[in-house]
């Protein structure tokens, strides 16, 4: 678990306020990810060049992002099941954040997985 601060400051006002929300990371009982994805469809390999992550548990306010090595966003998407076509990316490991509410115990709580995908041609 993940514990993010939030401080608030108003220059203005001279006042500030601060506090804090906890963010779990998705189960991997819950999701799914390939780890390699090609930057062209490679019929020998059978390696696709679209990339997404599939969910076996509900979960609402859904957003994905995908960013490369350097931290420049390359996708963004709030629709589950929309993909990523990895065409014309270079070579490497770029970095998928899923992000997401789910109901844990009856309480609603945020989530989120990070992790690599790697592209190649």
């Amino acid at each position: 678990m993940r514990l993010f601060f939030i401080l608030l400051f108003a220059v203005s006002l001279n006042s500030f306020g601060q506090d804090s929300t906890a963010v779990r990371e998705i189960s991997d009982s819950c999701i799914f990810a390939q780890n390699t994805t090609a930057s062209t469809f490679n019929s020998l390999t059978c390696i696709d060049n679209k990339f997404r992550v599939y969910m076996q548990c509900p979960i609402d306010h859904f957003s994905i992002t995908i960013y490369d090595r350097w931290g420049k966003q390359v996708f963004f998407s709030n629709d589950i099941e929309q993909f990523w076509n990895a065409n014309y990316c270079t070579d490497g490991v770029y970095v998928w954040i899923v992000r997401g509410k789910m109901i844990e115990n009856g309480e609603i709580i945020a989530v989120e997985k990070m992790a690599p995908v790697n592209v190649i041609h």
